[in-house]
């Protein structure tokens, strides 16, 4: 990236593709979604804003984070067959 000129909103710059496509969150310049065209507005901020949370998140809360919803979902599904069964007892009892 390469700063051309300095305007009153900020600057101009010279991007290459796959610099924009890490700046919009990508990682190949083929992803770079088909409606960026001269003149598009670029929330880059917000990129960086998501790229700077994600960085700070700790591995280890994450991993313990996703145990509590595998815990959560067997849960779910413990009730489901419960919910299924008493289903079933009230067909058999009704027939």
């Amino acid at each position: 990236m390469k700063i051309i000129a300095k305007t009153d909103g900020g600057y101009l710059l010279d991007v290459g593709n796959r610099e924009l496509a890490n700046l919009l969150g990508f990682t190949y310049e083929n992803q770079i979604p088909k409606d960026v065209a001269i003149g598009s507005t670029l929330d880059i901020v917000k990129a960086s804003d998501a790229a700077q949370f994600l960085r700070s998140l700790d591995p280890e809360k994450i991993k313990r984070v996703k145990q509590q919803f595998q815990s959560i979902s067997e849960q779910f599904d413990e009730m489901s067959d419960v919910v299924q069964s008493i289903t079933l007892l009230d067909t058999i009892k009704n027939v």
